[in-house]
């Protein structure tokens, strides 16, 4: 999930959604290589 929202509440909806990851904007390429790496 890439997201504006840092906010716990946001996360857990986020997870109950299927959400893996989550990215809050802005973000540096390296936190998302990061993040993508995990998932495979």
């Amino acid at each position: 999930m890439l997201t504006t929202e840092s906010g716990d509440d946001m996360k857990q909806a986020g997870r109950a959604a299927g959400a893996k990851a989550w990215l809050v904007k802005p973000f540096n390429p390296e936190t998302l290589v990061a993040a993508v790496a995990k998932l495979t």
